[in-house]
């Protein structure tokens, strides 16, 4: 009943339902024990007990692990503030305390998330002291593309915003603007590393990441622009000894 009366009607936007979907559990929450605490009662007065004497001593019990179990209260009076303060809401993409996906669900002590390989990760509210928001406005999809040093940059760069075009063009429901070249990011042992941003919506940069970087090697490997592997062996001829790219020298055959 609490799911269909909030979720009603067609009318509310993505952030609504949002909002909606993650004061749910909390609502629920507070009904279900409201009804077990009145089914309790109701059940000693038809069986013909006082329930008066026993709800004063709960109070005073209740009062007294209250004192002890100062945890419960701090994940309790956390979850609270992190609703109302809105950090972040269910279907928000975050990172804290390790924990990094999709939340699935806000509850008085805890904070469920989905990580993107399944897993679901389960924090206490009161152990959450820095949070990364990926959901807000937008978000920078982050690729960094390595070619080799032979390379024409001005070439790899007009290629990539080329590339950059398509992709808000074959994507134009997650992405914002079109990739960017920041440029040359730094310089590899046997390659460099040309950095790029794309302006996408929340909850969808992995997702053009790997899109963009498909494109790219599609790209690169008609226009014959290579892209060094880390461990590929580079020979020196004044040594007549391959070297690794990753520093070690590799024994001649």
């Amino acid at each position: 009943m609490v799911e269909e009366s909030l979720l009603a009607g067609e009318a509310i936007t993505r952030r609504q339902r949002q909002r909606r979907l993650t004061i749910i559990p909390l609502i629920q929450s507070i009904i279900k024990y409201f009804i077990y605490f009145s089914s309790g009662i109701a059940i000693l007065r038809v069986i013909g007990i006082d329930p008066t004497p026993i709800v004063a001593g709960a109070g005073i019990v209740g009062i007294a692990v209250g004192l002890g179990a100062q945890n419960l209260i701090n994940d309790i009076v956390c979850g609270f503030f992190i609703l109302f303060e809105n950090y972040y809401l269910v279907g928000d993409f975050i990172e804290t305390e390790g924990a990094i996906g999709t939340v699935e669900a806000i509850e008085l002590r805890s904070t469920r998330i989905r990580h993107p390989n399944g897993q679901q990760q389960i924090i206490r509210n009161g152990d959450i002291k820095h949070i990364i928001n990926y959901s807000k406005q937008y978000i920078y999809a982050v690729v960094e593309v390595g070619v080799a040093y032979e390379s024409d940059l001005d070439r790899v760069y007009q290629i990539i915003e080329q590339l950059g075009i398509e992709l808000q063009e074959h994507y134009p429901e997650s992405v914002m603007e079109p990739t960017i070249v920041e440029g040359l990011e730094s310089f590899g042992v046997a390659q460099l590393f040309i950095r790029t941003l794309t302006k996408v919506k929340p909850g969808t940069h992995l997702h053009i990441q790997r899109v963009l970087r498909k494109m790219i090697k599609s790209r690169f490997d008609l226009e014959g622009i290579e892209i060094p592997h880390k461990g590929k062996p580079k020979f020196i001829p004044d040594a007549g000894t391959p070297v690794d790219t990753d520093g070690g020298n590799i024994p001649p055959s």
